[in-house]
């Protein structure tokens, strides 16, 4: 009967939960598009002055990344990321009702037969990227013509109804999905088929990750990607889809070449996730505010040293 009820509770939970994403965004959906800047930086200045949703760790984490920046201008780099998230959520949410034409316009992919290429029926690829520009708005253009039915790993939400309407939304723009769990396995199978493979590789590895450093600092960082690489031989690259104007993007994709002679070992895995993880370093420096500063990049502590709690 305890057991009953606890089901029912949850369910409830789940529920209400579910009508407060609804009821958010709806009202996203609402905002016209020449107020949404005005409403993210409103949505900003609410969360980092007001809420002060992790601050202190935007702030750390900006602070460790570029330590000769004056104390303002690394706020200014904290705030603009908090800016940055609510005008991609904005964005997203905007984006239901956009035509894939609209797609197109708004975002630019230099070399474009090369990209095609990599994307194309029977290649198969691991594409890598991080919590940074706007990655949903990426996956929607590699999906209009220029990627065959490419497969995105992401984490189940806990809540089942939310969870539910991610899926239905970005399998709607044509990706297909692969929960977390047992993502290896299925991964693998997908790029055997030739499809390409995408995941976020820059959250804390925890444990399980490798030490590689990052702006400096040696960060866990998950194998994932570079496990996928090792075991299937397939190419992996660095993608991300950068704001470079109000509702205008680019897309950046490089390859990530590393001599991983020796298949899967401790030492090939940190080879590649190193030069993975410096090519998003790369990018997060040409635009630091576009980076999730609020992440506890630096949670699991490096022997030695003291994490980002």
């Amino acid at each position: 009967m305890k057991k009953r009820k606890s089901t029912f509770g949850k369910k409830v939970k789940h529920l209400a939960e579910y009508a407060a994403f609804l009821c958010i965004v709806g009202c996203f959906r609402l905002v016209p598009e020449s107020q949404i800047e005005n409403v993210s930086g409103f949505l900003a200045r609410l969360i980092f002055d007001r809420l002060k949703f992790r601050r202190s760790t935007a702030l750390a984490n900006v602070k460790i990344a570029f330590p000769d920046k004056s104390a303002e201008e690394q706020e200014k780099i904290a705030r603009g990321s908090y800016q940055h998230f609510a005008l991609m959520i904005l964005e997203i949410v905007k984006s239901i009702g956009w035509k894939r034409e609209r797609i197109k316009t708004i975002v630019e992919v230099p070399d474009i037969d090369r990209v095609r290429q990599i994307g194309a029926k029977d290649s198969g690829a691991i594409i890598m990227t991080g919590h940074f520009g706007n990655w949903e708005v990426g996956v929607m253009r590699m999906t209009h013509n220029l990627w065959h039915e490419p497969f995105a790993i992401q984490q189940r939400q806990s809540n089942p109804y939310v969870d539910r309407s991610i899926r239905r939304f970005r399998e709607r723009l044509g990706a297909g999905l692969i929960y977390s769990r047992g993502a290896m396995r299925q991964g693998l199978a997908e790029l055997k088929r030739g499809h390409a493979l995408a995941l976020l590789s820059d959250q804390d590895g925890g444990k399980r990750g490798v030490f590689v450093p990052f702006f400096g600092k040696m960060a866990s960082t998950p194998i994932g990607s570079a496990l996928l690489h090792l075991r299937s031989g397939k190419p992996i690259y660095f993608f991300c889809c950068v704001r470079i104007a109000p509702l205008k993007y680019r897309i950046f994709l490089e390859e990530i070449h590393v001599d991983s002679e020796g298949g899967v070992n401790e030492e090939n895995l940190t080879k590649v996730t190193k030069e993975s993880i410096a090519k998003l370093e790369k990018y997060v420096r040409k635009y630091p505010s576009q980076y999730l500063w609020m992440h506890k990049r630096w949670k699991t502590p490096y022997p030695g040293e003291t994490g980002n709690d």
